[in-house]
């Protein structure tokens, strides 16, 4: 985060779980401020892409309205 404290989009990233699902496959849970604000969204679920090489990381998140 640049050093800048503070909660980014509204909320704190632990409050964002990443979790391994059936088969492996990454489930976001939300708590706290995330979860608050997503339901006031009306997000019924996100779901995240995750990739990674020895020196690389990209994921990709979608909420569903």
């Amino acid at each position: 985060s640049l050093g800048v404290v503070g909660k980014g989009a509204g909320a704190a990233l632990r409050d964002i779980e990443i979790l391994s699902g059936k088969g492996g496959a990454p489930v976001v849970v939300l708590h706290g401020d995330a979860a608050a604000a997503a339901k006031q969204a009306g997000v019924k679920e996100v779901s995240v892409s995750i990739s990674h090489s020895d020196t690389q990381a990209i994921a990709i998140a979608m909420s569903k309205f």
